[in-house]
């Protein structure tokens, strides 16, 4: 991989690049048949506009842009590469039958959920209008990185794209709670326990269907 995170800034993250290439080698030198890799990222911060005020900040400060040969990438092109990657990563990961499964992104949300929960002093009516989120707005932004997985998907046969979105956002409401009101994140863009719950038993599932696991583990 040469695409290189927050390379052109002094963030603090801008060595991934070489942490993730001793992680492949580490992988490819002792990784076996039937291995698995599991990839999960805030993937949003670097293909799409961030929701949250926090996050657009820093993303507009550049502390999220991608580059390559010590150049700047739009959007667009940074998805373009990341997905011609993630092909060649599969396809090494193949010479040793390993399967990568990437996790597409999660929605992420304009408030901190525990502030959009009715509570005696913070009545429904008081609730910000930043607790609503659009599910047809936050589909359409997603749209663009979750095509890229899919066409890296059908040209890797071990590349399998996991997609959790569903489990938050319906056609009728996008929600960071259940319909029983159980708050499934912590904040902005990271489940709490009963989140991670949920995504755990639905990957589970989708791991199975794929073949990647022989039983449901405890």
């Amino acid at each position: 991989m040469d695409l290189e995170r927050s390379a052109l800034t002094d963030s603090p993250d801008a060595d991934c690049l070489g942490l993730f290439r001793a992680f492949l080698a580490e992988v490819m030198s002792h990784g076996r048949s039937g291995d698995m890799v599991l990839v999960a990222s805030r993937y949003k911060l670097y293909f799409a506009t961030p929701n949250h005020p926090n996050d657009l900040q820093h993303w507009q400060q550049g502390e999220f842009a991608l580059a390559l040969d010590d150049r700047r990438l739009p959007l667009s092109q940074g998805l373009e590469v990341y997905s011609d990657e993630l092909i060649d990563i599969a396809h090494q990961l193949a010479q040793r039958e390993i399967a990568l499964v990437v996790q597409a992104p999660l929605p992420d949300w304009k408030q901190y959920p525990i502030h959009c929960q009715s509570q005696w002093f913070r009545p429904d009516w008081a609730l910000s209008d930043a607790c609503q989120l659009s599910a047809e707005t936050e589909v359409n932004v997603l749209q663009p990185i979750v095509t890229a997985f899919r066409r890296a998907e059908s040209l890797s046969s071990n590349l399998h794209i996991y997609n959790p979105f569903p489990l938050f956002c319906s056609v009728q409401r996008c929600s960071p709670f259940l319909n029983d009101g159980q708050l499934v994140f912590s904040d902005d863009d990271h489940l709490n326990n009963f989140g991670a719950s949920l995504v755990y038993y639905d990957l589970v599932e989708f791991l199975r269907a794929r073949s990647l696991l022989s039983s449901t583990p405890p």
